[in-house]
């Protein structure tokens, strides 16, 4: 695959262009995480996907960047990341954060720097919202830990589970 970023288009969704695509890769990624925590559901259709999808970014304040590839034969999006911005709701602390929901990257096209450009997107739309504090939720036993790691991020808490 091309390791050259010029090579790639980095854009927010077009909802009705994208979402299809977005449906899809939202596939694999639930795919993945469903293997880490079997809580992740993976059964969905595209309509209830798109019915919540689109209810989130035309409703709310949020935001989901993509990458594309440029190629001769055609564009074909390969990883997105998605956030929005919540108000707290701790007695101590009101302030809007910035929730970052999902990222994912195509497994052929990771570790040539596209996660961390389409993080820099996100986190440039939270910082024009006047938003200064992110959070992102990673499953235990992810991989991308490292990667959120490197992008700044530190664990600041910790959330037990237990299944009844």
């Amino acid at each position: 695959m091309k390791s050259n970023k010029d090579s790639y288009l980095f854009r927010k969704i077009d909802i009705d262009k994208d979402i299809e695509a977005i449906y899809k890769l939202n596939k694999s990624f639930a795919e993945y995480e469903s293997r880490l925590n079997a809580k992740i559901n993976k059964d969905y259709s595209f309509e209830e996907f798109r019915k919540v999808y689109e209810d989130k970014l035309r409703a709310e304040l949020s935001a989901l960047f993509l990458v594309e590839t440029k190629e001769a034969t055609g564009k074909k999006i390969i990883g997105y990341c998605l956030g929005w911005i919540e108000q707290t709701t701790f007695v101590f602390n009101r302030e809007k954060r910035g929730k970052i929901a999902e990222c994912f990257i195509l497994e052929d096209y990771r570790n040539k720097g596209l996660g961390r450009k389409l993080i820099e997107h996100l986190l440039s739309w939270f910082k024009e919202n006047d938003i200064r504090w992110i959070t992102v939720e990673v499953l235990e036993d992810n991989e991308s830990k490292k990667f959120w790691e490197k992008m700044g991020f530190r664990i600041t808490s910790l959330e037990l589970q237990q299944i009844l």
